[in-house]
């Protein structure tokens, strides 16, 4: 019986079984319908931490959890080191002390975050696997997320720089996240063109309405629609597939598109490590 209140007191079922009318003794209905959805999650959680199994499969176990009794559960699940557990769940609060988290989409894996063999450059490439928020990573705990502010342009250079329409302004932030956000400012600017330099390849236009109808991936087809909104309104996007950390091909798509326009091409970077600027 020792044993048993203990699986339940890491489960935190032991407090609701005592308010329970015959308490350890009390007969469950079918499908236990006279315990609530989260009692359940966690009578069933007192059952297979009584087993003490080598390895242990929780899938959506704290689903019906409040946030603190999910908490409470959280940090028992975390603190058994006894054996190995494989933790399928939509919460990131759920799995962010995981060793080892897989990102899955479609039935396909997109994302591996591992603190051990991750480090500063690979999470930044991280940036861009977002939902309705820019989320980068989960980080011990911590949550990392994109935040995008425009700055008054006086506080940063001291004068406002002058869009020109007939320049081509070559982004190095990707075609997505920020890169977009950039694009979006020059082209409500009257930017008349904008590159697009990203390590990913894009699609070519001829199969853009494809990608749209079939809904291959989420982002891209977002990506796709931004950039069609701003065509629209007279600013026309190009894209090339390149790692900004080698700026000789950098300048090879700069010059490339410096020779398809009037006036020379402008270098427009949101990276820090490589000092660009408008």
């Amino acid at each position: 019986m020792d044993e048993i209140i203990e699986a339940t007191k890491q489960a935190s079922a032991h407090d609701f079984i005592n308010q329970l009318p015959m308490r350890y003794q009390t007969n469950l209905e079918e499908n236990a319908s006279n315990l609530s959805g989260g009692q359940r999650q966690r009578l069933a959680l007192a059952r297979a931490l009584l087993t003490k199994p080598d390895i242990l499969i929780l899938d959506e176990a704290t689903s019906n959890l409040d946030t603190t009794t999910e908490k409470a559960v959280s940090d028992t699940i975390h603190s058994l080191d006894d054996m190995t557990m494989i933790i399928i769940a939509h919460r990131l609060s759920t799995v962010m002390r995981c060793d080892r988290i897989f990102v899955m989409d479609k039935g396909t894996v997109v994302e591996l975050d591992d603190d051990d063999v991750v480090s500063a450059e690979e999470m930044k490439e991280e940036i861009g696997r977002k939902s309705d928020l820019y989320l980068v990573a989960y980080r011990e705990g911590t949550r990392y997320e994109e935040q995008f502010e425009t700055l008054n342009d006086t506080t940063v250079i001291g004068h406002a720089p002058a869009i020109q329409n007939d320049g081509v302004y070559v982004i190095t932030g990707g075609t997505k996240g920020i890169g977009l956000e950039v694009a979006q400012y020059l082209a409500d600017k009257g930017a008349g063109h904008v590159a697009l330099l990203a390590r990913s390849p894009f699609p070519p236009r001829d199969q853009w309405t494809e990608w749209l109808d079939q809904n291959r991936d989420r982002e891209v087809c977002e990506t796709i629609n931004r950039v069609t909104d701003l065509e629209k309104k007279g600013t026309s996007c190009s894209f090339y597939q390149v790692d900004i950390g080698h700026l000789d091909r950098v300048f090879s798509n700069w010059e490339r598109e410096a020779d398809n326009c009037e006036t020379p091409a402008l270098i427009c970077s949101n990276s820090s490590e490589n000092g660009g600027d408008c």
